[in-house]
């Protein structure tokens, strides 16, 4: 029978590598500690039914070890359909993921170290970087000094599309097409490690790669091996609703591409070039994307197709290739480069590849926003572990209904707003959040951050070190910016004049804006660039968004000011007000619009990084605010969520579904508070670590 259950998290993240250690010693007394398993360093608690001193069928007697497949009956059976990096095998020795990965302190990488250790009599090394033939001693040779050669199975390692033998390493993470991407019933089948694409039965099958490319000049291969009907190759914009049942090219999104069937290529919407030839079964069109100088060139079989086709990088970024298809007899072979390119690209063109990215801003999400759970004691204590001083505390009891408690260092120790109601701050003395500390906070004994037994999850941002006045606006403000998080923590006093207004130090334009009236029982006031300057959302409450001039004078924010109406929840004369100010950072913090698909395939946001926090909102309709979080859901999918709107205990239901990726999160249900067939949904994300360094999950 089964010697192992099912783990509780699905690893179904495709979009960047994971580190998987299997630990087996039946020897153990515990039960649990007999065989672990762990993903990227942590063990996966998954479940087993070994026996004391139980004795497995692998590395038993002579009997044959496979990689990559299972065996049964001395046959080859349930191929694993994914890339195999540096595999070891330790005989007698059952050691831990800290033998043989680390976590870079600088980036937050979890990355591969030289395992030092011995291998055992039946050990062996997989590094697979012989690839000059698939025999045992190239391909499958042991390195770890054993002589243990593997027979590799039904492989191929010709340069080129086909070659089973890639570049693509746990520290190069290449581009490949993302099945994350795809929407609902029209979904293409991919194979061959996400680089085959083929179109779907019927309707019109869209998808795109894995990466997201806002600057940089990148070169890709791909092969029509059927050139079926209605084929179309490009790039779009990565946020694209891929949803829309629109054609590559041919519609409202971003995109430029290469029409196969009528030889042309189409830019959003309309005829670009025609008559161009060309484009068939067997053909290799490449495309030179400059995003730097907006810039597309189409190559057919090494040669230029066409002229050069000018966009708005604006509109573009951040830029992915792109595929669509309304057949199943159309199939696109991709290369990224990690087969090696058929063709020499352009002088200064770049593969698509994690090495070739930018170096980001914030590698590692936590130097600056962190999410961390604790248990109550009801005795007065801190909660530490942050990687820096935090400017917002923001606390939620998960087990009980108590209010959200918001505090932050400008308003000082003690005092606090609650999100879920438009009470004026409070304070509560030593019984709340009352101090600020240097990697934490401390708590009082009130049950709304601290009651024994209670379950608590904590979000912080750091706002910078100092508080600095601001006159770049009609009022002067008290400001804690952090310019390279791109937040920054206001105090101001209203004049009650329309079009009045406030530095926020930022330096770069905000995306997100949220206001509360600290003197006064007035409503939280939202401001959020997808639904743009007439619009504003109430923090507080469900309800839909809603037109107004006299929130932000249908101003939209500049680099340096934030522009108020006259209302009072926002502007009143002599009130005092906070004000919480965001603007995107590439590979940190993400604000946008994504539409529901209405299916438990549902939509695939990309945001640019594993995301640590997502709050989403439906915009068109009445809705709750849903916050999730990494540390409350460790792993996929996260069905734990808390609304801001409400004081009511963490709920946990699949109806709100959703996996955090490599690169953004995609919903996992129909449900319509987050996914509702053609709903309109705001977000706000803040990451984990950049994708250049994030691990699947």
């Amino acid at each position: 029978g089964n010697q192992i259950g099912t783990s509780t998290g699905h690893y179904r993240d495709s979009t960047a590598w994971m580190h998987i250690v299997v630990q087996c010693d039946t020897t153990q007394g515990t039960q649990s500690n007999r065989m672990i398993i762990s993903v990227n360093g942590e063990d996966i608690d998954m479940p087993n039914n070994l026996s004391q001193n139980q004795e497995l069928t692998w590395n038993k007697g002579s009997r044959e070890q496979y990689l990559g497949c299972h065996a049964v009956n001395g046959g080859a059976t349930r191929f694993f359909r994914g890339y195999i990096a540096e595999t070891h095998f330790i005989d007698g020795s059952s050691l831990s993921p800290s033998n043989f990965a680390e976590t870079d302190s600088v980036t937050g990488f979890y990355k591969p170290i030289k395992y030092v250790g011995t291998y055992g009599n039946n050990g062996w090394y997989m590094a697979f970087t012989d690839n000059s033939n698939t025999t045992a001693t190239t391909l499958g040779k042991d390195y770890s000094g054993n002589g243990n050669n593997m027979t590799p199975f039904n492989f191929s390692v010709s340069s080129g599309v086909g070659n089973d033998s890639v570049t693509d390493t746990p520290t190069n993470n290449w581009a490949t097409m993302s099945p994350a991407v795809r929407a609902g019933s029209n979904s293409p089948t991919y194979s061959n490690g996400n680089l085959s694409v083929q179109g779907p039965g019927s309707g019109i099958g869209k998808c795109g790669a894995t990466f997201g490319l806002s600057s940089g000049k990148w070169y890709v291969e791909a092969k029509i091996t059927h050139s079926g009907s209605n084929l179309m190759l490009g790039i779009i914009n990565a946020e694209t609703n891929y949803n829309n049942n629109e054609y590559l090219g041919s519609g409202s999104d971003f995109a430029i591409a290469a029409d196969c069937l009528n030889t042309r290529i189409r830019k959003e919407g309309s005829n670009n070039q025609t008559g161009l030839g060309g484009m068939q079964n067997g053909d290799i069109l490449a495309f030179a994307v400059d995003m730097d100088n907006g810039t597309f060139q189409l190559y057919n079989n090494g040669s230029t197709k066409g002229s050069q086709v000018s966009f708005t990088v604006a509109n573009y970024a951040p830029v992915t290739f792109a595929q669509t298809t309304g057949a199943d007899t159309s199939k696109v072979e991709w290369n990224f480069g990690q087969q090696g390119f058929t063709y020499t690209p352009p002088t200064g063109f770049k593969a698509v590849n994690s090495q070739n990215l930018p170096e980001p801003t914030v590698p590692r999400g936590d130097k600056y926003f962190d999410a961390k759970t604790y248990a109550g004691t009801g005795d007065q204590r801190s909660i530490g572990g942050f990687d820096f001083a935090p400017d917002w505390v923001w606390v939620k009891r998960m087990n009980a209904n108590n209010f959200h408690i918001l505090a932050n260092t400008l308003s000082g120790a003690g005092n606090y707003l609650v999100s879920n109601n438009s009470d004026a701050e409070s304070s509560g003395g030593s019984q709340l959040i009352n101090g600020f500390n240097d990697d934490g906070f401390d708590l009082g004994n009130e049950n709304a951050v601290n009651a024994s037994g209670g379950t608590y999850v904590s979000w912080c941002w750091d706002a910078g070190g100092s508080t600095a006045s601001n006159s770049n606006g009609s009022i002067t403000s008290s400001v804690r910016a952090n310019t390279t998080a791109g937040f920054s923590l206001i105090h101001y006093t209203g004049n009650g004049s329309n079009g009045a207004t406030v530095g926020h130090g930022l330096g770069v334009t905000p995306s997100w804006l949220i206001t509360k009236r600290r003197d006064g029982s007035n409503s939280w006031q939202v401001f959020h660039t997808s639904t743009g300057n007439t619009k504003f959302f109430d923090f507080h409450s469900s309800g839909s968004v809603q037109t107004s001039s006299n929130r932000w004078n249908n101003t939209s924010p500049t680099s340096t000011v934030f522009t108020l109406g006259d209302n009072s929840n926002v502007n009143s004369n002599s009130g005092t007000s906070v004000a919480f100010v965001f603007a995107a950072v590439e590979g940190f913090s993400k604000f946008g619009l994504y539409v529901g698909s209405g299916n438990s395939d549902g939509a695939f946001v990309f945001t640019g990084f594993r995301p640590a926090y997502v709050i989403v909102k439906r915009s068109d309709s009445g809705n709750h605010w849903v916050i999730y979080d990494k540390a409350r859901s460790s792993t996929n999918v996260i069905d734990n969520y808390l609304r801001v709107d409400e004081s009511s205990a963490e709920s946990e239901t699949s109806q709100v579904d959703i996996d955090f990726l490599a690169n953004g999160f995609k919903l996992r249900s129909a449900f319509d508070i987050v996914n509702a067939g053609s709903g309109q949904y705001i977000y706000m994300a803040f990451a984990e670590n950049a994708y250049k360094y994030a691990r699947a999950r």
